[in-house]
């Protein structure tokens, strides 16, 4: 597996020039078939990024952004992905965009998984772009090593899309992408920074354990993934 590393000096050098290469691809998309999809993770990490796009001029309309994982909570609570998707990203010129929700009020995670099964069937795949984080423990998504359905959600071979997640390591269920729907994009970009996660990561890809870290196996699935770091 080819990791394409991209290493900025500074984080906003990382943000802009992430930016510009999330829009070109994008840009490709919407040439190629009049649309794009674009996937995204939460966490602090990604705030400058989607306040970058957000004042960026561009074709929004024809943009639906699905998050990449969440946090099975209401979407106006603080620690809700998609609340942190909409004060941060979907704004001044992205207001535009389609965001797709992840969360619903169904009676367990279970169902509300299928009814998201449904929604994410009427998107074109494989996803146009593909935006990673990544833990120090190496999840990525919300695809934990220690997680109740991270056997199936690393499944290359699974047919579902997304998988509840529940792990003794977090406090709320969550909800995440497959690694099949994840792999199967062709822009996938791991966009980390700092000494600790950079350390993590290359740990990660190193070892030789039988017991591979998420990160390490999405990645080695995608079809050359790009780093994008910054201390």
């Amino acid at each position: 597996m080819n990791l394409k590393r991209h290493i900025f000096s500074s984080q906003s050098d990382l943000t802009n020039n992430l930016a510009q290469s999330i829009l070109g691809q994008l840009s490709d998309a919407i040439q190629e078939r009049g649309l794009a999809t674009l996937a995204v993770s939460g966490g602090s990490t990604p705030v400058p990024l989607f306040q970058a796009l957000s004042r960026i001029d561009f074709d929004w309309a024809k943009v639906t952004i699905v998050l990449v994982d969440e946090r099975w909570l209401p979407n106006d609570d603080e620690r809700s992905n998609e609340r942190l998707v909409r004060q941060h990203l979907l704004r001044n010129h992205a207001s535009d965009a389609r965001l797709i929700k992840v969360y619903s009020e169904a009676p367990s995670i279970e169902k509300g998984v299928a009814d998201l099964e449904q929604r994410l069937d009427n998107l074109s795949w494989p996803l146009d772009v593909t935006i990673l984080g990544m833990g120090t423990d190496g999840h990525t998504a919300s695809l934990f090593p220690d997680g109740d359905q991270i056997v199936s959600g690393l499944d290359p071979h699974g047919r579902s899309r997304v998988t509840p997640m529940r792990a003794p390591s977090v406090p709320e269920d969550r909800v995440s992408l497959t690694l099949p729907a994840i792999s199967g994009c062709p822009n996938v970009v791991l966009h980390i920074t700092g000494d600790e996660k950079i350390a993590a990561l290359n740990a990660a890809m190193s070892s030789n354990n039988d017991n591979e870290l998420p990160i390490k196996t999405v990645l080695e699935a995608c079809n050359d993934p790009k780093l994008f770091w910054a201390p």
